[in-house]
C-alpha cells in the first residue's frame, strides 16, 4: 500500500468512531485529520516544539515584566528567603498551572476531543499571572 493509503485507514476509522460518538461528519473529519497529523512522529515532534516554544516565550515574557531575565531566574527565587521570595513562589505556582493547562489541552487534542488549537488559542486559555503586592 502507498503511504497515503496507510494513513487513510486510521483516519477513516477514527472519523467513524467520532461520528458514532455524536460528532457531525464535518467536525469528525476535522478531528480525525488533526489526530492523524499529531500521531505521525515527525509531525508530532514539530507540533510539540511549536507549542513548547510558545509557552516558554509566554513564561519568559511574563517574568520580564518584573525585570527578571527569564522564567528560570524568576522561579528560582522561590527557593531562597529574601525580598523576591514571594514573587518567585507566585511565579513558580503560576508556571506550573500554565504547564498543567497546556498538557490538558494537548491531551484533549491527542484524544480527538478538540481540533488542533492555534498557538494563540492555547496561550489565551492559560491562567493569568497575579503578582504579590
Amino acid at each position: 500500500p502507498t503511504a497515503t493509503a496507510v494513513w487513510q485507514a486510521p483516519i477513516a476509522a477514527n472519523e467513524a468512531k467520532l461520528i458514532a460518538q455524536g460528532h457531525k461528519p464535518a467536525k469528525a473529519r476535522k478531528l480525525a485529520l488533526a489526530k492523524a497529523r499529531l500521531l505521525h512522529p515527525a509531525a508530532q515532534a514539530a507540533v510539540l516544539a511549536t507549542y513548547d516554544k510558545a509557552l516558554t516565550d509566554h513564561l519568559d515574557a511574563e517574568a520580564r515584566t518584573h525585570r527578571y531575565d527569564n522564567r528560570i531566574n524568576c522561579a528560582l527565587r522561590a527557593g531562597y528567603a529574601g525580598p523576591y521570595h514571594a514573587e518567585g513562589v507566585a511565579f513558580a505556582q503560576w508556571m506550573d498551572s500554565c504547564n498543567a493547562a497546556g498538557y490538558a489541552i494537548l491531551e484533549d487534542f491527542q484524544a480527538g476531543r478538540i481540533p488542533q488549537p492555534t498557538v494563540a488559542e492555547v496561550i489565551a486559555t492559560l491562567p493569568v499571572m497575579v503578582w504579590p503586592a
